[in-house]
């Protein structure tokens, strides 16, 4: 069993080292790893399940297997930065029942997540720094969300206001 903290709950995001430390409990079963993309770029996908308490709000305490998917080492499109020390996550949903999922083998999963950690390292070391209009959007995404950011941006865009300018040392 694992519990989120209360920053991880509030943010939707932790390192990769807590990552790791939550992965590798007993109890946690690895359903899904896969490259994919969403909205904020190419990523890693993990889809795992495990006893987390602190995502039941609106269930019984019967039914405390929750189904979570994590999402990092990825080339983060609005921030324009390689993301390799940082995870996101979401509740996902339950298809069907859980017994019946696909269990990956956690040796083979840590050598694909490994594989990735380093291949998004060093093109991270090899990536220009990001532009003044990705720092706004890290500035905007970091102050509430980053779908509330784009948003931002898109609107001071409409408006003729110069958001580069606004971030220039």
């Amino acid at each position: 069993m694992f519990t989120f903290t209360e920053s991880e709950l509030l943010s939707g995001r932790l390192p990769h080292a807590r990552f790791t430390e939550l992965v590798n409990q007993h109890g946690t079963h690895i359903h899904e790893i896969k490259l994919s993309t969403n909205l904020y770029g190419e990523f890693q996908f993990i889809t795992l399940s495990a006893y987390i308490p602190k995502l039941i709000w609106q269930s019984d305490a019967k039914s405390s297997r929750q189904v979570v998917t994590f999402w990092g080492m990825g080339y983060h499109d609005s921030r324009e930065i390689w993301e390799c020390d940082q995870w996101r996550w979401h509740e996902a949903q339950l298809v069907g029942d859980e017994s019946k999922l696909v269990r990956l083998a956690k040796p083979n999963v840590w050598l694909e997540i490994n594989e990735r950690v380093a291949f998004c390292v060093g093109e991270a070391k090899a990536a220009p720094p990001p532009t003044t209009h990705a720092n706004a959007f890290a500035f905007f995404a970091d102050m509430g969300d980053e779908d509330g950011a784009t948003t931002m941006l898109e609107d001071m865009a409409a408006l003729d206001i110069d958001v580069a300018s606004m971030f220039d040392e």
